[in-house]
């Protein structure tokens, strides 16, 4: 054993001298496999040996890798890729606008329209501006806060359109496709009415009616096309003429109706007004007397008395004068009898052609003397003998003598 190890001492140094050998000429050659065939310079011992800067450069960015949920995150962002600050103003400004035009419609779509009623419009418009500066009040704060002082500068001044706002339980549950297709039908038909009237009006003449009608029509038939005569019906309800003149009638006159009084009045004036041409033929006048039916048998005959009242030019100007001076409703009765008889007394004096101009002038300024003193007797009598005004019991009208012989 003593007589092997000098031996088993040399072999295992020997082999570790192959072994160191072989690593070195290795890594000798893979040194000059990465050089340049090119013969090396020399190398100037005198001159520095400086390294070269290493530059890591992203050679291309995705935007999403910029953009955050968090605004305060991406405008950190765009400042941190060195974006001008006038740039992200544009850029913050554009993208809450968008979100906030969003939040405008989905809340006003929210805001059903009770059509039957003569105040729908103003409930409605007044609905919609709360939402409208609720959220332009928050709009502008969360600016204020992300971008500062003159963010102002950035706003495009182009407002959000407004146009219908399809809600309620039918209109309001159109599948996505559908109310995209009415709400352009809508639009294209508000350019279509404005250019009519604008050209009208710069050759100073009325609105052709026939044109008019036509127009009408042709928005029904395209709005026929992508709703079901429900949903149309629905949609007309809210936003048609015939609808919007009706609650307005209504309105004029003093009428409250029930959802479906509204619903069964509309149907029978919009059939006499897509009645074409109008005129006075056979069937214009079928449709008026069914439209006069109509009003009887829905109304009854109280309120319906007092439609016909209101369209009465009289009446609505001694209800609209009353009004303005705070008087109580107990009043209207006794002063538009007054105000009816004076009414027709000056017709007839009018009309008399045995009088002179001068005699005439005469005679209607004495009954418009006597009916102001008779209208004041009416309102001072109400406040002495019932102060509390309305619905108190009026007495009987002062004896007026110059009005017997009126009709």
């Amino acid at each position: 054993m003593r007589n092997r190890l000098p031996i088993i001492l040399a072999l295992s140094l020997g082999l570790n001298v192959l072994l160191a050998g072989a690593a070195y000429w290795g890594w000798r050659h893979a040194r000059d496999a990465s050089r340049p065939d090119a013969p090396p310079a020399k190398p100037d011992l005198a001159a520095p040996q400086l390294q070269p800067p290493v530059v890591v450069r992203r050679q291309f960015m995705d935007w999403s890798e910029l953009e955050s949920t968090n605004y305060a995150t991406y405008i950190g962002n765009l400042r941190a890729i060195g974006c001008p600050e006038a740039t992200i103003c544009d850029i913050i400004v554009a993208d809450v606008n968008q979100v906030y035009a969003g939040k405008r419609a989905a809340e006003s779509a929210r805001i059903d329209m009770p059509w039957w009623r003569a105040d729908a419009d103003q409930l409605v418009g007044q609905a919609q501006l709360e939402v409208l500066q609720r959220l332009d009040a928050e709009r502008r704060d969360l600016l204020q806060s992300l971008l500062g002082p003159g963010w102002e500068q950035c706003e495009s001044g182009t407002a959000d359109p407004v146009g219908v706002r399809l809600a309620g339980p039918v209109l309001g549950q159109l599948p996505p496709e559908t109310r995209r297709a009415v709400e352009e039908i809508a639009a294209r038909a508000a350019l279509r009415m404005q250019k009519l009237l604008a050209q009208d009006q710069d050759q100073d003449q009325a609105v052709d009616p026939a044109e008019l009608a036509r127009l009408r029509q042709q928005i029904r038939a395209e709005l026929a096309r992508v709703l079901t005569p429900a949903q149309l019906e629905e949609y007309l309800l809210r936003y048609s003429e015939t609808a919007g003149g009706l609650r307005s009638l209504l309105g004029s006159s003093g009428l409250s109706v029930t959802e479906e009084e509204f619903r069964h009045l509309f149907r029978s004036r919009d059939a006499l007004d897509q009645q074409p041409g109008g005129g006075a033929g056979p069937k214009r006048r079928e449709l008026e007397s069914s439209w006069e039916l109509s009003l009887k048998q829905t109304l009854g005959a109280e309120r319906y008395l007092q439609y016909q009242l209101a369209q009465d030019p009289v009446y609505r100007t001694t209800r609209a004068s009353l009004a303005d001076l705070g008087a109580p409703v107990s009043v209207l009765p006794p002063v538009y009898e007054v105000n009816r008889l004076a009414a027709a007394t000056r017709q007839r004096i009018e009309s008399d052609r045995t009088l002179t101009a001068q005699e005439r002038e005469l005679a209607i300024r004495h009954v418009e003397e006597e009916r102001a003193k008779s209208v004041q007797r009416i309102l001072e009598r109400n406040l002495e003998a019932y102060p509390g005004g309305a619905g108190a019991e009026e007495p009987g009208l002062p004896p007026l003598p110059w009005l017997q012989t009126a009709p």
